[in-house]
């Protein structure tokens, strides 16, 4: 009987845990929600109240006595309040690209929760985990790690915080650091709009200008991949080995190496690496597009056909998956298969046949299907 007590106390200390995790969760996903349908209805202030600059903020500054650092922490503190960060990540490169914007998971850490989305547009896929800091009662996002770049947007703007500062901190603090310039960095914005304009030969050109330590840096590296992606093929390849080459060990390698390897026709490490970017954001079954595009380029129509029909059963919404069955389907002329995937696209996507019809006689790759039989009775009926 004398365990009786202890045994009841154990009990409600228990369910009162429960409670608060399930509180904790439910404020963690009113805040993923409520960052999709910001993103969704372009909510600017949603997003600033959101994000805790001040946090942000208190992980890239160094404090110091001297008026001159305290001058040079206030006037980067206002850049980055004249710059609304959140609005800028989320809004110019999500909305204008228009690119998906999903939550794939919320999870707590030893310390503190996470909020992991996934981006995912004619770039390429990209993750964000969102650290979160309860502040006066409320979770706010104090800082995002970019799987892109490998790090925080802290350690980003840190850099960025050192190298124009350079004269008013310790050596030790900045070594190996190049001086970064008004210029450097109002070309490296020159350089996304040009890229998001559609103008890569303009941007690669802008970038080729920037001095040769400064375009070494890590931000401008990721920036010239992103350009050269959109050049020829052979010089893709060689600036993604060159990133490989320079930064070895980064978190980022993973993401970016998937292309590289496809290109370059290793398709087991093409494999490895989207098998590594799934474990580091805990799982994610849209991936099994990267599988069917890997699967489809090595050649292997039966697994690739797998992995996307896997896709497009968990997300229907996106019709990259159809797109690519298609291309599976008139390769290893299978047009019936083929005809059923353009009804899916009517029944389901929003297509119209005139826009199938148009679409597949301009396509060279689509001859075949044309040809045949399959899709001659099905324009004519």
């Amino acid at each position: 009987m004398r365990f009786i007590a202890p045994f009841i106390l154990l009990l409600s200390m228990s369910l009162s845990i429960q409670a608060q995790s399930a509180k904790k969760k439910k404020q963690l996903t009113d805040l993923a929600e409520g960052i999709v349908l910001a993103i969704e209805e372009n909510n600017e202030d949603f997003l600033d109240k959101a994000f805790d600059l001040e946090a942000f903020a208190d992980r890239i500054i160094i404090k110091g006595s001297s008026q001159q650092i305290q001058d040079f922490n206030a006037g980067f503190i206002k850049s980055l309040e004249k710059h609304s960060l959140l609005n800028r990540l989320l809004l110019q490169v999500v909305v204008n690209s228009g690119a998906h914007y999903d939550l794939v998971r919320a999870y707590f850490d030893e310390k503190e929760p996470h909020l992991i989305f996934r981006l995912f547009g004619e770039e390429g896929i990209n993750y964000h985990d969102y650290l979160i800091r309860k502040i006066k009662g409320e979770y706010k996002v104090i800082d995002i790690y970019v799987y892109l770049t490998g790090e925080y947007l802290s350690d980003t703007y840190k850099r960025i915080y050192l190298m124009g500062g350079k004269e008013y901190f310790d050596s030790a603090q900045t070594a190996g650091m190049p001086e970064l310039t008004m210029e450097d960095l109002t070309k490296l914005g020159t350089i996304r709009e040009l890229y998001k304009q559609g103008e890569y030969k303009a941007a690669d050109e802008v970038m080729q200008s920037v001095k040769e330590e400064v375009r070494n840096e890590k931000i401008f590296r990721l920036m010239d991949v992103q350009v050269k992606s959109n050049l020829d093929d052979d010089v893709y390849i060689k600036v993604m080995q060159d990133y490989r080459d320079a930064f070895p060990d980064d978190p980022s390698i993973d993401l970016i190496s998937i292309d590289l390897f496809v290109y370059s026709e290793n398709y087991q490490a093409a494999h490895q690496a989207v098998d590594n970017v799934n474990d580091r954001v805990g799982g994610d079954t849209f991936l099994d597009f990267y599988r069917g595009y890997v699967y489809y380029a090595a050649g292997d129509h039966a697994k690739a056909e797998t992995a996307l029909l896997k896709f497009t059963d968990n997300y229907p919404a996106f019709d990259d998956g159809p797109f690519y069955l298609l291309a599976i389907y008139i390769e290893s002329e299978r047009f019936e298969k083929a005809i059923s995937v353009f009804q899916d696209l009517i029944n389901d996507y929003g297509f119209t046949r005139e826009d199938l019809i148009s679409f597949a006689e301009e396509e060279p790759d689509y001859v075949p299907l044309v040809n045949s039989e399959a899709y001659k009775t099905w324009k004519k009926n």
